[in-house]
């Protein structure tokens, strides 16, 4: 999958760190969009093509799992991350965040950069048939 192709949208209410992860991910090559709010970046994602969501739960509240999941639903083909510093050192089972991974905060570059080309690079393979 060609980098620049790849659209990746960044949910997080603090404005510091959305422009740290678009930093990182631009300097990886990727197209990158960024909102603080969830109903907000549902509606860039109706606009636009996103390949991939970075989005901060601040808590592990119901009704945030729940966004993800609508998120899920809506763009069944979009990988989704979840960012949050209640994880602490070991991020839970991302089925358990309706997620397909998740990461700890503070978000570690080399963990973000693995995590988003592997999650990538297993969506290319589908692509391609390969399972």
């Amino acid at each position: 999958m060609e980098l620049s192709l790849v659209t990746i949208l960044v949910i997080d209410e603090n404005i510091m760190v959305r422009s740290v992860l678009e930093t990182l991910l631009e300097r990886e090559g990727f197209s990158v969009l960024s909102t603080r709010s969830v109903g907000v970046g549902v509606q860039m994602m109706k606009a636009a093509a996103v390949d991939l969501v970075l989005i901060e739960l601040p808590t592990n509240s119901r009704y945030e799992i729940e966004q993800v999941a609508e998120i899920r639903r809506q763009f069944p083909d979009v990988k989704v991350v979840v960012m949050s510093g209640f994880f602490g050192a070991a991020p839970p089972p991302a089925t358990r965040m309706c997620a397909h991974a998740c990461i700890a905060k503070p978000v570690q570059p080399d963990v973000l950069r693995q995590t988003v080309h592997w999650l990538l690079d297993q969506q290319s393979i589908q692509l391609l048939g390969v399972h």
